[in-house]
């Protein structure tokens, strides 16, 4: 098998989402909902770019856009609005 049919950014970015929301669930239990919505978001997607056939500005989009709406629903929710 040829090594260079691997699609190593790909995989490195799976094993970086891996770790770093591995990293963020266990170290920093005590964030503000807010902006632990939004941060879980970023690893994600890096996870869901590793799966995918979509461009990392497309996953990078979907994941800003998963951010903000999880932000805010929790905002909401705080606010008493949901």
């Amino acid at each position: 098998m040829d090594h260079r049919s691997f699609q190593w950014d790909r995989i490195g970015a799976f094993l970086l989402g891996a770790v770093t929301l591995t990293g963020l669930l266990w170290a920093t239990p005590d964030l503000p909902d807010p902006i632990a919505y939004g941060v879980v978001a970023v690893p994600l997607g890096l996870c869901y770019h590793g799966f995918t056939s979509k461009s990392a500005r497309s996953v990078a989009r979907l994941a800003a856009l998963v951010a903000v709406g999880l932000t805010l629903g929790s905002w909401l929710a705080d606010a008493g609005v949901l």
